[in-house]
This record gives C-alpha cells, sequence and structure tokens, in this order.
C-alpha cells in the first residue's frame, strides 16, 4: 500500500485544505490497516468500486466490482479509529481546514448525505475519471482546478471567528466559552450546537483535539530533539502525568511508545500508526 501527501499550491485553497492525499493498495489479496488519530480536520472520502461500513471504532473499506463511485464525508473525528483496507483501492481523500469544506459544497446538502456524498453529476463524472489516471501530480492538479470552479466564500454570523479564538487561545488560558458566548449574543448551548452541526464536535472537543494535534506538529518539528518535557510546559500542559492521560484519551498510547510508532508523511500531514 502506498500513500502520497499534497499541500495544495493554490493560496486560496491552502488557507482552506490542509492537504490532499491518495492512498492505492494494488494488490487484490492483500489486506492493510492502521490507526489515525482524533482531528478537527473534515475528511471527503472518494473512491471507485468499493464499498465501505463502519463497526465501532473501524472503517473497512472493500473491493467492489461494481465500479461505481463510494465518497463520504466525516466532519471530525472525534476519537482513534483503524482504518482497514481489503483488496484493491484507489482512494482520494481531502482535508478541508475546521469550516473549509463549506465553501465547496451546500452544507445542507452535505448535513443529510455524509455517508453517500454525490452532490452533483458534475461531481461524479469528474472523480470517476481522475480515479482512472495514474500520474498523481496529474491528478492533484486537476483537483485542485475542479476546487476553484466550485468555490464559493463562506460565511457564518460568528463561527469562524469563535474557531480563531479558540485556535489562538493561550495554552494556559482556561477556556470561558460562556464569555465567548456571551460576547456573540449568543447562549452557550447555541454554541454547542453550532459547533457539533458545522464541525461534528462540541467547543470543548474542538479545543482539546487541537492542542493534542499541535503538541504533536510540535514535536515533529523540533529540531533539536527536546525532550517531550521541554515541549511539555511550552503547550500548557499541567505535567508529564496531565500529557500521558490526553495521550491515552486520544490514541490509546503513551506519548513515548506514540512517538516510537507513529509514521509521517514527508510533509507531515498525514499521522497514522499501522496495524
Amino acid at each position: 500500500m502506498t500513500i502520497e501527501s499534497f499541500i495544495p499550491k493554490n493560496s486560496l485553497l491552502r488557507s482552506l485544505i490542509r492537504c490532499i492525499y491518495i492512498i492505492e493498495n494494488p494488490i487484490q489479496e492483500k489486506r492493510f490497516s492502521f490507526l489515525i488519530f482524533p482531528s478537527v480536520s473534515t475528511y471527503l472520502s472518494v473512491s471507485l468500486g468499493t464499498t465501505f461500513s463502519i463497526k465501532e471504532n473501524t472503517i473497512t473499506t472493500h473491493f467492489s466490482d461494481n465500479q461505481c463511485l463510494d465518497s463520504s464525508v466525516q466532519l471530525s473525528l472525534s476519537k482513534s479509529y483503524i482504518y482497514e483496507y481489503q483488496g484493491y483501492t484507489k482512494e482520494i481523500c481531502i482535508l478541508f481546514k475546521p469550516l473549509g469544506v463549506y465553501s465547496f459544497f451546500d452544507e445542507r446538502y452535505l448535513w443529510n448525505n455524509l455517508n453517500s456524498f454525490t452532490p452533483s453529476h458534475t461531481f461524479q463524472d469528474f472523480f470517476t475519471e481522475i480515479l482512472m489516471l495514474k500520474d498523481y501530480e496529474n491528478m492533484i492538479t486537476r483537483i485542485e482546478d475542479y476546487f476553484l470552479s466550485i468555490y464559493t466564500p463562506f460565511s457564518h454570523k460568528y463561527l469562524q471567528e469563535i474557531v480563531s479564538i479558540l485556535e489562538g487561545i493561550d495554552d494556559y488560558q482556561k477556556i470561558n466559552l460562556t464569555g465567548i458566548a456571551h460576547k456573540y449574543q449568543i447562549t452557550r448551548q447555541t454554541l454547542h450546537n453550532q459547533f457539533k452541526k458545522y464541525l461534528g464536535l462540541s467547543p470543548s472537543q474542538f479545543k482539546q483535539i487541537w492542542k493534542f494535534r499541535k503538541f504533536i506538529d510540535s514535536k515533529l518539528a523540533d529540531n533539536s530533539h527536546a525532550k517531550l518535557t521541554d515541549i511539555v510546559y511550552d503547550i500548557g500542559f499541567f505535567d508529564q502525568s496531565h500529557l500521558i492521560k490526553y495521550f491515552k484519551k486520544f490514541s490509546s498510547l503513551t506519548p513515548l511508545d506514540f512517538f516510537k510508532k507513529i509514521q509521517t508523511s514527508e510533509n507531515k500531514t498525514i499521522l497514522l500508526v499501522w496495524q
């Protein structure tokens, strides 16, 4: 199995899309699986000649002879999942930054069709054709062109601003969600409901997963090979036991085991542990 990750070249797309990756398992008899971790990104997965099923914490993609387009959306990942691929697979996955997906697709259609996402005949025809190509660079170029052609700026009365606030809060600060809601003249329950609707996470979950990912990114970007304990305080964890509790909650691994087992793409946009 190969996994290739690409960061959009276009600056507008980079502001909305974290990365595009292609998963290919060319061997019909082989089965592959990996563990993927909680994320605030929205996942659009598209493949041809497959079906998928979800059972507890395992998402399985099966080879199918029907050659129909199979596409789905996950607004976020609130916990770790095992992704399993059985038989020949070629899948394109677009990871949108928080709220980024809504600049390309109608929100009401999206919410009602998460598990069978075919917003238009153009979408279906385009990805059916793209998945037949062999050259990854050509595929990515055409995918970028497609998304630029359907781009419509998304606007919400307050969600984009609140997401930016939560992403930018100092790691030592406590989140005052009641105060944030009051600032935008909404109730805390309304804030919770809007986050769940648009992001699939509560505001508290969003901040926790963002912090978890921020720690991982800081460690992976650290060229000085600092000890985990040195980064603990920089990211706002109280102590090492607090960090360990966080990691076990979101990955079922201790930090040391996590960084021993983790595999990343060259551009650090994909994190997984092979099973």
